[in-house]
């Protein structure tokens, strides 16, 4: 079951989203965004990776999209400030209840 989006829109930019067996093994790393492409690559669910990993990683990397495609350049390259926003927005909505 994918649970991440294939595609989204963000400021008039289709953003495709791709999950790849091999991504960690090419860049050391479970998910990268590309700008130029407004691409976001994920590694895949495996014994080291998650599910829920996996969409944690994905709101890292839209992070990174939001906030290159604001201007915010310097803020995109803080990899703390981008990791601990893809963090709150991960379990903002996986713990959201419907009242």
């Amino acid at each position: 079951m994918r649970i991440v989006p294939k595609t989204f829109e963000l400021l008039g930019h289709t953003i495709t989203v791709t999950i790849r067996k091999d991504l960690y093994d090419e860049c050391d790393c479970y998910g990268r965004w590309t700008r130029g492409k407004h691409l976001i690559e994920l590694q895949e669910v495996n014994k080291d990776v998650t599910k829920s990993f996996q969409m944690q990683t994905f709101w890292h990397e839209v992070a990174h999209a939001i906030l290159e495609n604001i201007g915010e350049d310097k803020q995109s390259e803080d990899e703390k400030y981008v990791d601990l926003w893809g963090q709150c927005i991960h379990q903002v909505l996986k713990s959201k209840r419907n009242t």
